[in-house]
């Protein structure tokens, strides 16, 4: 820190090697618009500061595309220029929206348009998918990015196909959040939005990885494998992935409980089968690591 403040003190105190002038001109401290921006509205920061500070900032690609992505995020809550709309399932719920960003990302509703009206110019396309889904992928076409929240009572999977529901309040909003992430990646893959398919994979793996894994694991396995079909594998593959590290150390469990729930084998074959194929050409993973406690256990834990 002090370091850094010299440096600070040295470049005020000398000229520019270059142009001679005070280090006033040159740019000011990567802190970001981030903290620019409510310093300048708290007055902290004079306007001729912040004006340079954005000048700067503005050689950066990064920079502005986080300044278009912002402005796209802003304009999809204003519904006064949209001229389309999407209706979802029966409950009737619309989400109005634009063209030119729809369009430009779903080659799927941009065939149900023209399939719908062609001469009409607010047409109007119904999925049927539930609205907590569709929710978050029209905030991703227009932000590139979506955040998890429960709403509009979401049906989890897990009680849909009889499974009881966990005791720990932690590991049920695991599991909720596992069964949107997996409901948003088929919906991506319907609407044929490539990049909402692996950002959804990608949030599911990193879900799985921070949850319980004798707990939330098995559910998560009982759904990938009765909702998901053989045409629409990654996510078979990437959860076979994330198995084998588990037996072979190299992903957390977050549980004290050490062994390898075994039950999930003889309930649900197809996964036993690719989980064995899964572990070939992994080194060290012909047999379970018995070190790191994992061991097929006949107990079946109450999932």
């Amino acid at each position: 820190m002090a370091d850094q403040h010299l440096h600070r003190y040295n470049r005020a105190t000398f000229p520019h090697p270059t142009s001679g002038r005070p280090a006033a001109y040159v740019a000011p401290p990567p802190r970001g618009p981030d903290v620019w921006e409510p310093a300048r509205h708290r007055g902290e920061i004079d306007v001729h500061d912040w004006q340079e500070a954005m000048v700067y900032y503005c050689r950066r690609m990064g920079f502005r595309r986080k300044q278009l992505v912002a402005s796209l995020g802003r304009f999809m809550l204003n519904h006064e220029f949209h001229d389309m709309t999407i209706v979802c399932g029966n409950r009737n719920v619309e989400f109005p929206c634009h063209k030119a960003i729809v369009y430009a990302q779903s080659k799927k509703i941009r065939s149900m348009c023209r399939e719908a009206d062609v001469g009409e110019q607010n047409p109007v396309v119904r999925i049927i998918c539930h609205p907590l889904p569709f929710r978050l992928t029209m905030e991703y076409l227009y932000t590139c990015d979506y955040h998890f929240f429960y709403k509009w009572d979401f049906p989890s999977h897990f009680q849909a196909q009889g499974q009881t529901i966990p005791v720990d309040y932690v590991d049920r909003l695991d599991c909720c959040e596992l069964s949107l992430h997996l409901q948003i990646h088929l919906l991506a893959i319907r609407l044929r939005i490539p990049g909402l398919k692996y950002l959804s994979a990608n949030n599911m793996i990193q879900t799985l990885g921070r949850s319980a894994f004798p707990t939330v694991f098995p559910r998560f396995v009982r759904e990938v494998y009765a909702i998901v079909k053989k045409q629409n594998a990654l996510i078979k593959r990437l959860l076979v992935k994330y198995t084998v590290g588990v037996v072979g150390g190299r992903n957390p469990r977050n549980h004290y409980e050490g062994r390898f729930p075994g039950y999930i084998f003889r309930e649900i074959p197809e996964f036993a089968r690719d989980f064995w194929y899964g572990r070939i050409g992994y080194p060290g993973t012909n047999a379970l690591d018995i070190e790191t406690g994992m061991h097929i256990a006949e107990t079946q834990w109450e999932c």
